[in-house]
């Protein structure tokens, strides 16, 4: 039996062990379970971080890359404000504001100019900085009809009556700022051209203006004469033609002026003296200002008797002892001036010679001289041209299908037919036209001495050449001193007044040039249209309103002290080789 129990207590402790054993494996395993768990958890969470932190770069890469394209957006949005700021400045021809800073006892002006600078941010906003001593290349394209004006506020308009000193029919440009064509304005602001402090007093005006329609002729308000009126003298009228006539006793006075009259009711105005009852003292007739269809003289005038005209505007002229200064001849067809002996002109404009006549089949000249041919021996003689201007274009109009009859011979006609000649001159002349632009020569046996042609600068508007064929004779006595074609651009009037600065320019090339204009606000470029080659297959194709003739060039900027214009057409370096014009205001 004690076996038995033994063998019992074994099993059971066997049994207890075994269960202890078990719970234990179990508990090891729970364990090892646990730390798997645990393990595949951690993994898991380090998974997930690191999937989190994967994803946070990604997204800090995402957000770099945004920053990026952002900041790229914000460059290309900054390049865009920035070429639409040089656009918009190009475009509106953007000038320059200055303020300006006077001490009044050193009497020296310093000046800030508008050249504008543009900073972008993130935020893309402009800032508009005032930078010294700097100043906008303007460049204007020009046409014939209107001016175009360069304004303050950096637009560009376009002006049908530009301010003028005269009532002189304005032939100023016009500029389409819609199209891109040779009458738009190009390449409107440029980088800016340094100025350096000016030293005004080393800046001096021309003396010597050239004679255009703005500073010849008759200015401002007139009164239209009628017969009776009392001008202080005994005036007769013989048909439609007013007489002045120095052999009345009544007419004896020293020196009679007329001023701000209209005679263009008439068709003349006659002046007459000598005789038997000549006047025995000198007598001079002055008429300023005054507006006249034709004036004559006779050939042989008495010498005591002088007229004297200054600022008047005529259609022809014809006689001897007359002078002119700062005279229009034109406007119709004849020619602008007939002279005999003894007359003078200077500063005078000679243009509109040949205007449409479908009557008539006639030449016309600037100025002819030919002699009299109703008083026999009377000598051509003493004529003096000096600083005068002609435009006298071989122009044929063509009107409703018709052609004019009249036409063109030369700027200059110095022809005698009927007497001899002597003493004549022209210096300082500009000759533009005619199918020769220069005659000098005889016919009918009738012969000269003493013909000078100096300092004479002719255009490209002739059909056939600037001097026409001579005599081994005449060219003997004629002197020719610096005579040929002018290849440059030309500034007359330069004005300063409430619209701005005007240029007044004139082109009589064949091709396009360009207008550089040397201000202490800046440098500002103008394109000059070229003069048309006229033959004879197109001369009836053209008006004279269409030739780039008085062209005004504007720049409303009134705070100009100076201006130096230069022909820059075939280079960009502004020296004295170069320079046309100088005006201190």
């Amino acid at each position: 039996m004690k076996n038995g129990k033994l063998g019992i207590s074994t099993l059971i402790a066997s049994a207890v062990v075994v269960i202890i054993v078990g719970f234990v494996f179990t508990i090891i395993d729970s364990n090892k379970e646990y730390v798997k768990n645990n393990k595949t958890n951690n993994v898991e969470i380090k998974n997930e971080e690191r999937n989190d932190i994967e994803k946070k770069e990604t997204e800090t890469k995402t957000e770099t890359n945004s920053t990026k394209e952002i900041k790229e957006e914000t460059k290309k949005e900054v390049k865009e404000t920035k070429t639409e700021t040089k656009t918009e400045t190009k475009k509106e021809v953007k000038e320059t504001k200055t303020e300006t800073k006077t001490e009044t006892k050193k009497e020296t002006t310093k000046t800030n100019s508008n050249t504008t600078k543009t900073e972008t941010t993130t935020k893309v906003e402009t800032k508009t900085e005032t930078k010294k001593d700097n100043e906008a290349n303007i460049n204007i394209n020009v046409s014939n009809n209107n001016s175009v004006i360069i304004n303050d506020n950096g637009s560009s308009t376009t002006n049908a009556n530009s301010t003028k000193p005269n009532n002189n029919t304005n032939n100023s440009q016009n500029a389409n700022n819609n199209n891109q064509t040779t009458n738009t304005p190009t390449n409107q602001a440029q980088e800016p051209t340094q100025i350096e402090t000016v030293d005004l007093s080393k800046i001096v005006s021309d003396k010597t203006i050239i004679p255009d329609k703005y500073n010849t002729g008759v200015k401002g308000s007139l009164t239209k004469y009628n017969f009776g009126m009392d001008l202080g003298l005994l005036i007769k009228l013989s048909g439609n033609a007013v007489v002045f006539n120095f052999t009345f006793k009544q007419n004896h006075i020293p020196e009679i002026t007329i001023q701000n009259m209209d005679f263009t009711g008439y068709d003349k105005v006659a002046i007459y003296g000598g005789g038997e009852n000549a006047t025995d003292s000198k007598i001079k007739l002055i008429f300023k200002n005054c507006k006249f269809n034709f004036v004559s003289t006779p050939a042989n005038l008495d010498t005591d008797i002088t007229v004297e005209f200054q600022n008047c505007s005529i259609q022809n002229f014809g006689g001897s002892n007359a002078s002119f200064n700062k005279c229009f001849f034109g406007g119709s067809s004849h020619d602008g001036m007939n002279p005999h002996r003894n007359v003078t002109v200077k500063n005078s404009y000679f243009a509109g010679i040949n205007t449409y006549d479908a009557q008539n089949a006639r030449h016309y000249d600037g100025v002819q001289m030919y002699g009299s041919n109703t008083i026999d021996n009377l000598l051509v003689e003493n004529l003096k041209f000096t600083n005068c201007r002609f435009e006298v274009p071989a122009i044929n109009e063509v009107r409703n299908g018709v052609p004019s009859k009249s036409g063109v011979n030369a700027p200059i006609m110095f022809a005698l037919e009927y007497d001899n000649g002597n003493n004549v001159t022209f210096e300082n002349i500009i000759a533009n036209g005619g199918g020769y632009s220069v005659y000098a020569g005889t016919k009918n046996g009738v012969s000269y001495k003493n013909l000078t042609f100096k300092n004479v600068k002719i255009g490209y508007a002739h059909l056939f050449g600037i001097l026409y064929p001579m005599t081994d004779a005449n060219k003997a006595n004629t002197k020719f001193i610096n005579f040929d074609h002018y290849d440059s651009l030309y500034v007359s009037s330069v004005w300063k007044d409430n619209k701005g600065v005007h240029v007044i320019t004139t082109n009589d090339t064949l091709i396009e040039r360009k207008l550089t204009c040397e201000t202490d606000k800046g440098n500002f470029n103008f394109n000059m249209p070229a003069h048309p080659k006229l033959t004879r297959e197109n001369n009836n194709t053209f008006k004279f309103s269409q030739m780039p003739y008085d062209i005004d060039n504007t720049i409303t900027n009134k705070d100009i002290k100076y201006v130096k214009c230069y022909d820059t057409t075939n280079t960009d370096t502004l020296s004295n080789e170069n320079l046309i014009r100088t005006q201190k205001f």
